[in-house]
This record gives C-alpha cells, sequence and structure tokens, in this order.
C-alpha cells in the first residue's frame, strides 16, 4: 500500500484582530448629532435635519414646518456651536448646553444677520443614536 505524505506546514500566525474603535465620549457621540444638524441645515436636508430629533419630540411636525419655512425664508450662511455642561441622565438620555452662532441672510431683502442662540437640550438614545428629544431656549440670564 502506498504510503501518502501530507507536506509539513507551518503553522499560520493568529489573525490580527483590529482593536474595537474607542468608545467616543459623551460629548463627542453628542458633538455628532449636532454637526449632523448643522450639516442638513447648511445644506436643507430636511431628511438628514429631522432624523436628528427623536421620534417623540413634542412638537415634531410643527418643527419640520417651520424649518422647511425658514429655508424659504433665510440662507443659513454660516453655523457654528458650542456644546456645554453636558451631564448624563442614565445611560440613554443626557441634558447639555447648545450655543450657536447662525449668520443668515433674508432672501426678500439680502440683509445679513448674525444671531447667538443657547439651548438647555434633552438628548435621548433611539435605536442606538442619539437624538435631540427636547430643547428650550433660554434668556440671557439663565446661561
Amino acid at each position: 500500500m502506498a504510503e501518502i505524505k501530507v507536506p509539513a506546514t507551518t503553522p499560520s500566525p493568529a489573525p490580527v484582530t483590529p482593536a474595537p474603535p474607542a468608545e467616543l465620549s459623551l460629548s463627542d457621540q453628542l458633538t455628532k448629532v449636532l454637526e449632523n444638524l448643522k450639516e442638513a441645515q447648511l445644506q436643507q436636508d430636511i431628511i438628514r435635519y429631522m432624523s436628528c430629533y427623536s421620534y417623540l419630540y413634542p412638537t415634531l411636525d410643527e418643527r419640520r414646518q417651520n424649518t422647511v419655512k425658514s429655508w424659504e425664508n433665510y440662507r443659513f450662511m454660516e453655523l457654528s456651536f458650542f456644546l456645554d455642561e453636558v451631564r448624563p441622565r442614565g445611560p440613554d438620555n443626557a441634558l447639555a448646553q447648545v450655543t450657536w452662532k447662525i449668520q443668515v441672510q433674508n432672501r426678500r431683502t439680502d440683509e445679513v444677520q448674525n444671531l447667538t442662540q443657547t439651548f438647555r437640550v434633552a438628548f435621548a438614545r433611539e435605536l442606538g443614536h442619539w437624538r435631540i428629544r427636547s430643547l428650550e431656549e433660554l434668556e440671557e440670564g439663565e446661561k
């Protein structure tokens, strides 16, 4: 009977598994939501814009209508934000203060306005994504 020879093999090195990405801080995760909101506003992308809001946002349909109306009347030229006072409220909720610096141009008059608005923003994690659950504009004395 013929002998079967199996070629000698050298053991292959263990596959290199990349380390999982470091978990983003809560501030970084919320910043991603706000960056997405900013880009949607500048590009007038209502689907992307609304994806930043919770399904449970109290006036979701009104927010959509007001946003579309503001795009009809104003061109958003510049947007920047500052995220402050980020506080977790359990694993799926957070509260933060967000100050927006906005430059808009009135489409009818071409007048340019610079605005600053500060909001207390409640975020909720829904289906694995952070979204804006509610927001309240803060008056000058509340900041």
